[in-house]
């Protein structure tokens, strides 16, 4: 979390659905901006061999903002390294299909170029 934002992530049924709910408050002071939640993918805490994966695929509702999906594999050294898509959450459900090979390497919001197929990643929403 940046800054001043505060935020708030569990698990909750949306419209009979099971899911990670997000909500909070985006504050621009002090650096701020964003609010996040991360996943771990496996229930041992390992990172996931993805090798037989072609992307991601969420399902989302929202508020019409912009957000982003970061996948980390074990080709980010640094924490702010990721592999970024990006998607509009509107107020009725949608499935985000986000191939591997479109993600957008970035490093502190920089985006390099397009990604590659990863092996092994973790999620941060």
């Amino acid at each position: 979390m940046g800054g001043l934002s505060e935020a708030s992530g569990f698990h909750d049924v949306l419209d009979r659905l099971p899911c990670l709910r997000l909500t909070g408050d985006v504050r621009l002071e002090n650096d701020g901006g964003f609010i996040q939640a991360a996943l771990d993918l496996t229930h041992s805490c390992e990172t996931l061999d993805a090798s037989n994966y072609t992307g991601v695929r969420i399902t989302v509702c929202g508020n019409g903002e912009k957000y982003s999906v970061h996948l980390r594999t074990s080709d980010n050294v640094w924490s702010w390294q990721s592999y970024r898509a990006y998607f509009t959450a509107g107020a009725d459900w949608k499935i985000f299909e986000l191939p591997f090979e479109g993600l957008c390497a970035s490093s502190a919001g920089r985006t390099h170029g397009t990604g590659r197929s990863s092996v092994e990643l973790g999620l941060s929403l």
